[in-house]
């Protein structure tokens, strides 16, 4: 069976969650998601804060890279050539291709999270609070300020919002994306009054999908800011997302179970593009 036949057949059967790794697989404390188009899920945490894991949909996993100096992993992305950006708490993004890893920007904040436009700008978020843009060639410039405890960011597949999620304060900040790649407009999109934020990422259509750990749910929201569904998972401390290719299926990386869920899509999202 195809990966999207088995993925439909689990939603038409009404089975919305399923383990692709087991518990007590990863290292305790945050760990990062990301699927590539291949449906290849990746997962920082494996063995060590260091290593980064392969997993496919049907549970089959083993090491894939270690970064490093033994660099801890603070967040993943898509580098817009097939492989994967990887910021590391060294200071460092990484870029992930099939010739090696090749290093792009050293940091003077430590990276927590990143995300990369369609331009090719690559936005991290500092554990200071701020967020940094590094540029082709690796220079970069503080574009943003004083967020708060950032754990989440996400570029819209429009290329023209960046999402940054605060644990600090539980919300969901919005930018502007400028053509020059500045941030402008910073407003509050999202509020919440329990609980905690963990990653944020978008779907194809603009969908956003943020992680409440100790809630133990993934809230799924337009990009007006409404709320379509909230996603229950098997454990409390939902922290990385990631959304595969085909947009049929989000991954979860477990903060309490120390291991990576699969949220089928019962439910079709589409019809709030944008």
């Amino acid at each position: 069976m195809t990966l999207a036949a088995l993925l439909m057949a689990l939603a038409s059967n009404g089975q919305e969650t399923f383990d692709i790794l087991e518990e007590n697989t990863l290292e305790h404390g945050d760990n990062w998601v990301w699927t590539d188009k291949r449906n290849n899920v990746f997962v920082s945490g494996y063995g060590s804060k260091c290593a980064l894991g392969r997993v496919n949909f049907k549970g089959k996993h083993s090491l894939f890279a270690s970064m490093p100096d033994s660099a801890a992993v603070r967040g993943i992305c898509a580098d817009g050539n097939g492989g994967m950006l990887v910021a590391t708490d060294s200071c460092d993004i990484f870029d992930l291709t099939k010739e090696g890893i090749v290093s792009l920007a050293r940091l003077s904040v430590v990276p927590c999270c990143l995300a990369r436009s369609m331009t090719g700008d690559i936005y991290v978020g500092a554990t200071d609070g701020s967020v940094v843009k590094v540029k082709a060639g690796g220079d970069y410039e503080t574009v943003a300020e004083h967020i708060g405890d950032i754990v989440g960011m996400e570029v819209s597949p429009d290329g023209k919002r960046l999402y940054v999620s605060d644990s600090r304060t539980r919300r969901l900040i919005l930018f502007d994306i400028m053509p020059d790649g500045r941030l402008d407009n910073e407003r509050v999109l999202l509020r919440f009054h329990d609980h905690g934020l963990g990653d944020v990422v978008c779907d194809k259509y603009g969908n956003i999908y943020i992680a409440r750990p100790g809630k133990g749910r993934v809230v799924v929201a337009t990009s007006a800011g409404v709320v379509l569904k909230e996603i229950a998972t098997f454990g409390k401390e939902p922290v990385g997302l990631s959304v595969n290719f085909i947009n049929t299926a989000c991954v979860v990386s477990l903060r309490d179970r120390r291991n990576v869920e699969c949220i089928v899509f019962a439910d079709v999202f589409g019809e709030s593009r944008y």
